[in-house]
């Protein structure tokens, strides 16, 4: 596991003036002005960086803005990317990409001082599957390799979605998790992440859908080895690929409920995440 240097610089930030203006998501008051809000930061060479805050817990309070950070791929971000990102003071960057993915688009961080953690797992997805077998690739296969995918990701990412759970509990904030497109495993990760905070479901899986706002093939097709993998599918099934499909994280949830009875006896169990560190998680991370 990789890591940088850690960041000391102090929490001032300044959110509100770097998120687009959409009606109807207000801004819970933590020291930034009230306003109505997008989540996404819009960068020139990363389309899908969000904050995971403003959302409501089931007992009313909401998570914090400016603490958690969502993203794909950094490997296209521009200096102008970087001195809008530098506002946003993050200590934590969590790159949950294989190495065969770093090595392909690697990240050159240039927003301060900052502890870079890194996913050990070597394989990139699907690269193992011949040009030939992409080509022939239906939509309906890639759907099923995409469930089977989620299926798997509860128990194969484990180490590393524990790693970003104990970031949170020693309050190394503000935290930025990302993986390629910042759909699946940040997904994954992030949607446990709300759900340990309380969010209720139907949230957790509009924040995994709001993807599809922001990640389409042509986006994508910036980073170089995605644009070679797109180059190989047939368009209807690079979409399913491409999709942030609800049934996607679902699958991820009925396998975590299956093997561990419930998302809060996976958290226990597999990511160190019990009710004392639920109960501190929250005093950290919400209004």
């Amino acid at each position: 596991m990789a890591l940088g240097v850690v960041c000391v610089a102090p929490q001032t930030l300044a959110v509100a003036a770097l998120l687009r203006a959409e009606p109807g998501l207000s801004v819970p008051s933590h020291g930034l002005a009230q306003a109505a809000h997008s989540r996404e930061i819009p960068l020139q060479g990363q389309s899908n960086f969000r904050d995971l805050g403003g959302y409501q817990t089931e007992d009313g309070r909401n998570v914090k803005w400016g603490l958690i950070y969502r993203s794909g791929e950094l490997s296209e971000l521009s200096t102008q990317d970087y001195a809008k990102i530098s506002r946003l003071h993050i200590r934590i960057v969590y790159d949950l990409r294989t190495a065969a993915e770093r090595e392909r688009a690697p990240t050159a961080w240039a927003a301060g001082p900052v502890r870079i953690m890194q996913s050990p797992k070597t394989p990139a997805p699907f690269s193992s599957t011949s040009a030939e077998a992409l080509e022939k690739l239906s939509p309906q296969a890639a759907k099923a390799m995409m469930l089977g995918l989620y299926r798997k990701m509860p128990e194969q990412y484990a180490p590393e979605f524990e790693t970003i759970f104990q970031q949170l509990l020693e309050n190394h904030t503000p935290l930025l998790l990302h993986c390629d497109a910042g759909k699946d495993r940040s997904g994954v990760a992030s949607a446990l992440i709300l759900s340990a905070l309380g969010v209720p479901p139907a949230e957790i899986r509009a924040d995994y859908t709001l993807t599809n706002r922001y990640v389409t093939s042509a986006s994508l097709a910036r980073n170089p080895a995605d644009r070679a993998l797109l180059a190989h599918l047939r368009p209807d099934t690079a979409a399913v690929l491409v999709a942030a499909d609800p049934a996607y994280l679902d699958a991820a949830f009925q396998s975590i409920n299956q093997h561990y009875g419930s998302v809060d006896a996976y958290l226990a169990s597999q990511l160190g995440v019990g009710p004392d560190q639920r109960a501190r998680l929250r005093s950290l991370l919400l209004n």
